[in-house]
Formats: C-alpha cells, structure tokens, sequence
C-alpha cells in the first residue's frame, strides 16, 4: 500500500512540473543593462583596460577561450552569456562546452595552454 502511494505520489509530483510556463531562453539583452559596456574587461596577460570590441578581436585569433567564474557571480555570469552569444553569432560551428574543475586542477589547464592559443579570462 505504502509502495503504491509513493509512486502515486512521485507521478503527481511529476506531472506538476510539466505544468510551469515556458520561457524563451535568456540572452544578455534581457538583462536591464548593457553589459557589453557596462564592465571593465582586463587583459589577463597586460593587466590592461579592454573594449568589448578589442576583446573580441582576441577571441577571434584564439584556438580555445577558457571563460573562469566565480560562482553565483551574476554579472560574471552575463559576460559570459554576451561573449558565447557573440561568437555563436559570428561563428554558427563554434562549439561550446562546460567544465568546472576544483582550483587544485587548474595547473592541467595551464599545461594545456602551452600546446595552444587559448585566451583565458577570469572572475
């Protein structure tokens, strides 16, 4: 009895979840401000000053570009969504993958770095 009730009780609970509105997917334009110029973008390598356009000139002559967060960082966050939204934009073949390694594995990154042209930006 009790086993029946819980699989009532799980396909209830699933069928409500296929209820909830649909939403288009969010891009960076929804989010109130222009974070394309909104934020101060540092080159990692010069510690100097970037414009969104001389950053993306960079990712254009990359191989790979590592994006780095801090997590829960909403600004962060939507630079990341402006960059992979303008390089799918100008590139439609790109591909886009996620990963999070633990700070300990961050020199396997390094290590890949010097095989490739990477541009890397950090939060």
């Amino acid at each position: 009895m009790v086993k029946t009730c819980l699989v009532g009780l799980i396909c209830v609970l699933s069928l409500t979840n296929c209820s909830a509105p649909s939403r288009s997917p969010m891009t960076a334009s929804d989010l109130g401000f222009g974070v394309r110029s909104y934020v101060e973008i540092i080159d990692p390598s010069t510690e100097d000053s970037l414009s969104w356009s001389v950053l993306m000139e960079q990712v254009a002559v990359a191989d790979v570009v590592l994006l780095g967060e801090l997590h829960d960082h909403a600004v962060g966050h939507a630079v990341q969504l402006a960059i992979v939204e303008d390089v799918l934009q100008k590139w439609p073949t790109s591909s886009v993958a996620f990963e999070m390694l633990e700070r300990d594995e961050q020199i396997f990154v390094e290590n890949f770095c010097v095989s490739y042209k990477l541009y890397i930006l950090g939060w």
